[in-house]
């Protein structure tokens, strides 16, 4: 695999990182329609692709997370800058920061990064990263790096950085030297704690699909380098170009404040303002690294060993989960007082690289789900049901995952989703029937109503409080059910005694004796629902005294 060929020229650096007949070539960076490459901030209508001043209304971009919310990373003098002796061959611990001083020409103003996911034409996308930084003032050679961290890194504020190195850190490095004569230089290197120091005094990129490349210094591997042997202006190689950097040769608009040295406002002197892109999935020959974090930092010299001066440090999160959720139609459990939910929880990977120790918890349902790993673009789904004894329940879940198996959690999310009422469906049905009797009472003849029917719950929900209303007379009587299940029928029964209405001159002869009329009504409350329910009319029982 030769992707050690570079493009490049004294306005132009061009990462030449080319993929031979071992990976099938894509188109270059600076070609896909995604970004406009172009050596400005400012979008170019009749050019397809988002710019600097565009990035966040981008509907396919991942951007940096900057608090003025333009894309756009800020670090005004005399913010944030490395302590004496640090390097890019030290892990994270070892790094300080402090507020101060740096030459004019490493002092950065500003940073910023996006990624695409690319089709590639072979049923994937390629991870492609653009990246810039402008700087205070123009003279001199300018010596930048661009960390692409996949630990969480931050700035804290007793002066160390928070996060660690993790094999597969992307370095990518752009020199441009002012000599008469002098070429820029750019290089592709990863971390790997593996090496312990240079191979030698000139470490060589890949050779081929089995060739790891060398080791350009303690913790550091080459993965491509710059050289002479092809044209330095961007696409005039042969084959797609896999990463290019670019710089303004004039005066270009500035579409974010903006203050140069010389006192220029909102517009970028020639080679203030610097810009570039890499296909890491091609460069790398496939990479399921998730970034997480973004640094663009000034440095001494091309050495790979040099100082670092200043940095501009933030979230560039390219991991991500999304979690969705569904919930069907209830339907009522056997025992009427809850419904049961299906649900379908989906777990997509949206980041650009593998998540492992996936976490799914339904909280309502109080179900747990995992799954190892999930590689980017990838699916997992978990169908289950759940009892709830509310109608129309809010379902909340939530999901977790790490960015290596075993490792601390460090992606998430969260949803819910309203699972559909059902109407409510209590019904009850109640009967009636009555006799007259005569009794002994105290040695006299006197009369007795005896009633007595059956109350139902006709439907699939359980009814409490079920209360019958006896009536005659004018008199109320209640006689208490309780809790009646689905298709459950109770028995009632009592008697009274007849009592002449107002008006009725007693005695009467027997064909004059009025049948007296009992009435009974059922109600109570779905134990569900907490909607009331009754057995419709009240029922009517005829009792005669006299035949």
């Amino acid at each position: 695999m030769d992707i050690s060929r570079f493009k490049m020229c004294f306005k132009i650096a061009f990462i030449g990182l080319v993929l031979s007949m071992y990976v099938v070539p894509s188109y270059a960076v600076h070609e896909l329609d995604v970004f406009e490459l172009d050596g400005d901030a400012v979008d170019d209508p009749e050019t397809l692709g988002d710019d600097w001043d565009t990035i966040t209304t981008s509907t396919t971009a991942v951007t940096i997370t900057d608090p003025s919310g333009n894309g756009v990373l800020e670090d005004p003098a005399p913010r944030s800058i490395f302590t004496g002796g640090r390097k890019d061959i030290q892990d994270i611990s070892q790094w300080g920061h402090k507020n101060g001083s740096v030459p004019d020409k490493d002092d950065l103003t500003n940073a910023y990064a996006a990624a695409y996911g690319v089709d590639n034409g072979n049923g994937s996308n390629d991870l492609v990263i653009y990246f810039g930084a402008d700087r205070f003032a123009n003279v001199g050679d300018a010596f930048m790096g661009f960390w692409f961290f996949q630990d969480k890194v931050a700035a804290l504020p007793d002066g160390s950085f928070s996060g660690s190195h993790k094999p597969g850190d992307v370095l990518i490095l752009i020199d441009y030297p002012q000599g008469a004569n002098d070429s820029p230089y750019a290089a592709l290197l990863v971390w790997d704690p593996t090496c312990p120091k240079a191979a030698s005094n000139d470490p060589q990129p890949p050779s081929g699909p089995n060739d790891d490349g060398d080791c350009a210094a303690k913790n550091l591997r080459l993965k491509a380098e710059s050289n002479d042997e092809v044209s330095a202006e961007c696409g005039a190689n042969e084959s797609d170009d896999n990463g290019c950097a670019i710089t303004n040769g004039s005066l270009i608009d500035a579409p974010w404040g903006y203050v140069s040295k010389t006192g220029i406002v909102n517009e970028f002197p020639f080679e203030s303002f610097y810009e570039g892109g890499v296909n890491l999935t091609q460069l790398l020959g496939g990479t399921g690294t998730c970034f997480s974090s973004f640094m663009a930092e000034t440095r001494s010299s091309s050495s790979f060993t040099a100082s670092l001066k200043d940095f501009v440090l933030g979230e560039f999160d390219l991991c991500g989960l999304k979690l969705t959720k569904t919930c069907d139609n209830g339907t009522l459990s056997p025992s009427g007082d809850s419904i049961i939910y299906d649900y379908t929880l989906t777990v997509k990977n949206t980041g650009f690289g593998p998540l492992h120790d996936i976490m799914v918890r339904d909280i309502t349902a109080e179900k747990d789900y995992s799954q190892a790993i999930l590689l980017a673009g990838q699916e997992a789904v978990f169908t289950d049901t759940f009892i709830s004894p509310t109608n129309g329940i809010l379902n909340e879940a939530n999901v977790t995952a790490a960015l290596v198996s075993g490792g601390p959690v460090e992606v998430s999310d969260n949803t819910d989703f309203s699972c559909p009422a059902i109407p409510p469906t209590g019904s009850l049905s109640i009967d009636k029937s009555c006799e007259t009797v005569v009794e002994n009472r105290n040695g006299q003849y006197g009369l007795l109503v005896n009633y007595s029917g059956m109350v139902c719950n006709t439907s699939l929900v359980k009814i409490n409080n079920v209360v019958i209303t006896e009536s005659h007379d004018g008199i109320d009587k209640d006689i208490p059910i309780g809790t009646m299940a689905p298709g459950a029928c109770a028995s009632y029964g009592s008697s009274y005694v007849p009592t002449p209405l107002n008006g009725e001159n007693l005695p009467l002869p027997a064909g004059q004796v009025r049948t007296f009329t009992d009435t009974v009504q059922a109600a109570g409350t779905t134990a569900l629902f907490g909607e009331p329910v009754d057995s419709g009319l009240p029922v009517e029982a005829s009792c005669p005294i006299c035949i």
